[in-house]
């Protein structure tokens, strides 16, 4: 019970600090990432690369205190996590933000669920008919993002 409660005032803690340092919501580090992953799609206008890298970090670390001390699956926080990641890297010259968000979304779901197939299709489907436009960079993401975790796993 101790350490429910450790890890619930850290999880505060850590979405407290992402909304003093950016001024956006708490609910991106708080919650899993299937209601706001919408919302951060469409407003990746209004963070910067480096909010984006710290919501990566902070929502990192606060996913894995939640799966020590909480319940909750992989599918989502690793959507979320990777979608903003690729918005973050979408502000490399050439990458635009449809195709970063996707390679982000497949990259990420497929090192935490190990399901190629199934990450390929998530992140084609959850952007449209955009997704089928992109899908040929998502699969070489997932099929690399799929051996490196395999090669590193080993060791």
């Amino acid at each position: 019970m101790t350490i429910t409660v450790v890890a619930g005032v850290l999880l505060g803690a850590l979405a407290l600090l992402f909304t003093t340092l950016t001024g956006k919501s708490l609910s991106a580090v708080l919650y899993s990432g299937e209601s706001t992953i919408g919302p951060l799609l469409a407003d990746h206008a209004g963070y910067s690369v480096g909010a984006l890298v710290l919501l990566v970090v902070l929502k990192s670390l606060a996913y894995c205190l939640s799966l020590s001390a909480f319940r909750g699956g992989p599918v989502f926080p690793a959507l979320f996590v990777g979608g903003a990641g690729g918005l973050a890297l979408s502000h490399l010259p050439g990458l635009d933000t449809t195709t970063g968000f996707a390679i982000g979304v497949g990259a990420l779901s497929v090192a935490m669920l190990k399901l190629p197939m199934t990450c390929v299709l998530h992140a084609t489907l959850l952007l449209g008919t955009q997704g089928l436009t992109v899908m040929p960079l998502v699969i070489v993401a997932v099929v690399v993002s799929y051996v490196v975790t395999s090669r590193i796993m080993r060791l």
